[in-house]
């Protein structure tokens, strides 16, 4: 008997060991994945005078760049892509390093760590057309905060790959290696490209930073210069208020890019490669990047107008069947796709050296209205969203964006940019719930006429005016958290299996429970009741799970995801594929060649990434509840075997009762 009492503890012990590796082991290193937390599309360097006659970017040879970026979502490592995309030979970065930067190009000479490649090699030649990544650092970042990237290169002195946009780079004057230096003594203008009214800094062969996420994923902004600017900072300022701090927003746009087009023009580079193109390497291939959004086409339609540039007109449903190829690649690999509708661009002139290059057209214009009408009524079940820009227009003039919303008639300003980032529904990025809009955290109305001065604060240096994060839109953070990108706020599948676990908690452990209840279902302590109770204490934490993951799926009428904002479009179930080269008017009537629902999506791309397309809660219950089974088997076992240790006592003791036993009987 003493034996098999102490084989029930020792079971029950081990049992509770279980259940508590489950929780503290569960481990965030299961839930870790590699997301994209900054990036500046490639582009070739230079500009073409004639068909024959390219100009280069120069560097001066055994020179140091300081790249100065600032991340989006923290991480416990980083790593970062070079690039010699466009590079006729190979290139030679000779030695690089990672710091925190402290403002103009200095760092913090006590956070340098060097970058490596090859595990282990502190340099690295890159053959022409070729990307590489560097080793994995030891490097905690924090969301929003800027650090600097500093390469020497001894005889490299043609910046054929560059990219533009999202930083601040700095050229040092003094020649040599100066990549753990803490100021360089720094020239800027050379790596500054100024058109119309914005400017650009150039960064040399650095294209991506990677963050190491625990339960992270990606949002990736692609499209061209009227998303070249802050939102991508905006869209993580309003994420982190509302304490999500595990999405990396990537800002891939391209000055002048167009969807179907490469560049054209003295500018055709810079210009880059057309969408359809570069879409699967800048966002497609950016790690983690569970959700999509495009904001492109405007280039498309203006362009053909341009004296510089000899383009045939194109049609609008040319560039709307463009765009569902996009969106069709997107879903093949489980993303949840977005589409901005095209802007109108009244007041935008282009200008080269004074001369008007193209100015407004009405038959732009119409084309501009014409491709809108398709996305909406012939086109918009292609994408998970259409994001309506009406609100942008101005009410007197349909032609154009409100004057305090833009800087030249088709950029957006500080206000403007606001003004967009809460026009893009929770659900594009992958958060549950209502968060609070920046508009309302930054305290301004940007529709408003005084919003024509607000200067903005997200590239800032002051860690982007972020506001303290508020508990308002805490609810978020865990969807956000999982890779699953549900558009439930995730309350309900933790509850669940909170409650099945206490449940569990209280049938071992009587009057634990604060229920009304508890006292009447643990009055009972027999062995048949202690089974029971438990079975059904899990069962309710099973049901939990379950119930949680198919509420935060659904896009029934009144789930979180129909009702998450009017411009969201419900997918079409049982789609078939559609050619890349039906023509618009047959695939207006089709259906995309993957369609589900944004959770169903954002979990295809979780497993392609390696990562199981459930919560990290979900996980934890699931292990908690195995161990309660395990606990309640070991239990079971025990109740038999002492069941029928003490039944066997009670038999032997009644039928030997009045009869003595020889010692030689006792032995046997």
């Amino acid at each position: 008997m003493k034996i098999i009492k102490r084989v029930g503890a020792v079971a029950l012990c081990l049992s509770l060991i279980f259940a508590v590796a489950a929780v503290f082991g569960s481990g965030s290193a299961a839930n870790e994945r590699w997301i994209g937390t900054w990036g500046t599309p490639a582009i070739e360097s230079g500009i073409s005078l004639t068909g024959s006659l390219h100009l280069t970017d120069i560097i001066p040879a055994n020179s140091t760049v300081r790249t100065v970026l600032k991340v989006t979502a923290g991480g416990s490592k980083v790593r970062f892509k070079f690039s010699n995309l466009f590079g006729s030979t190979p290139l030679t970065i000779n030695s690089a390093t990672v710091a925190i930067s402290k403002g103009n190009g200095n760092i913090d000479p006590s956070t340098v760590q060097p970058i490596t490649w090859n595990t282990g090699d502190t340099f690295v030649t890159i053959p022409a057309g070729q990307e590489v990544l560097t080793d994995e650092i030891s490097f905690p970042v924090t969301n929003l905060e800027e650090i600097a990237v500093s390469t020497y290169y001894k005889s490299t002195t043609r910046m054929t790959t560059q990219g533009m946009y999202g930083c601040n780079t700095y050229l040092t004057s003094s020649l040599g290696d100066r990549t753990r230096h803490e100021q360089m003594g720094l020239a800027t203008s050379l790596l500054k490209f100024t058109s119309n009214t914005i400017s650009y800094y150039v960064t040399p062969f650095l294209t991506r930073m990677d963050v190491l996420s625990d339960g992270g994923y990606s949002v990736v902004l692609i499209g061209d210069s009227t998303i070249t600017n802050d939102v991508y900072l905006c869209l993580e300022e309003k994420l982190m208020n509302a304490g999500i701090n595990n999405v990396g927003v990537v800002m891939s746009g391209i000055v002048g890019n167009k969807i179907l087009r490469d560049g054209s023009g003295i500018l055709a580079t810079v210009y880059g490669q057309s969408l359809l193109t570069r879409f699967q390497r800048d966002a497609l291939d950016v790690p983690g990047s569970d959700y999509i959004l495009i904001k492109e086409g405007v280039n498309d339609i203006i362009h053909p107008y341009s004296k510089t540039m000899k383009l045939d007109k194109i049609k609008a449903s040319d560039l709307v069947t463009g765009m569902y190829q996009l969106a069709n690649a997107a879903r093949a690999q489980g993303k949840v796709v977005s589409v901005f509708e095209v802007s109108p661009y009244k007041g935008y002139e282009r200008n080269f050296a004074g001369v008007k290059d193209m100015e407004w057209n009405q038959e732009a214009h119409n084309t501009i209205l014409e491709v809108n009408n398709l996305l909406r009524y012939s086109y918009s079940s292609y994408f998970n969203y259409l994001i309506n820009l009406d609100s942008l227009i101005d009410p007197n003039d349909s032609t154009k964006i409100q004057n305090q919303l833009t800087v030249d008639g088709a950029h957006l300003s500080k206000a403007g940019q606001v003004a967009l980032t809460d026009l893009i529904p929770e659900g594009a990025y992958g958060v549950g719930g209502n968060i609070r809009d920046l508009a309302d955290i930054r305290q301004i109305n940007p529709y408003s006429a005084a919003a024509q001065n607000y200067s903005g604060s997200s590239s800032s240096s002051d860690n982007g005016g972020l506001a303290t994060p508020s508990q308002s839109g805490s609810s978020g953070n865990s969807s956000s958290g999982s890779s699953s990108g549900s558009s439930s706020s995730g309350s309900s599948e933790d509850g669940g299996v909170w409650e099945g676990i206490k449940s569990a908690i209280n049938t071992f452990i009587p009057g634990n429970s604060a229920s009304s209840d508890s006292s009447s279902s643990s009055s009972s302590s027999g062995a048949g009741d202690i089974v029971r109770r438990t079975i059904d204490g899990i069962s309710s934490g099973i049901a939990g799970v379950a119930g949680g993951a198919a509420d935060s799926g659904s896009s029934e009428p009144g789930s979180g995801l129909a009702n998450q904002s009017p411009n969201v479009i419900t997918p079409v179930e049982n789609a078939a594929t559609v050619s890349a080269n039906t023509p618009a008017a047959s695939a207006a009537a089709a259906t995309p060649v993957l369609v589900a629902t944004d959770n169903n999506a954002a979990a295809g791309a979780s497993v392609s990434e390696g990562v199981t397309g459930i919560s990290q809660s979900q996980r934890l219950g699931m292990l908690i509840i195995a161990s309660c089974i395990a606990a309640l088997l070991l239990l079971a076992m025990f109740v038999i075997l002492r069941t029928k240790s003490q039944s066997l006592a009670v038999s032997r003791a009644s039928s030997g009762s009045g009869r003595r036993y020889r010692r030689s009987d006792r032995e046997v």
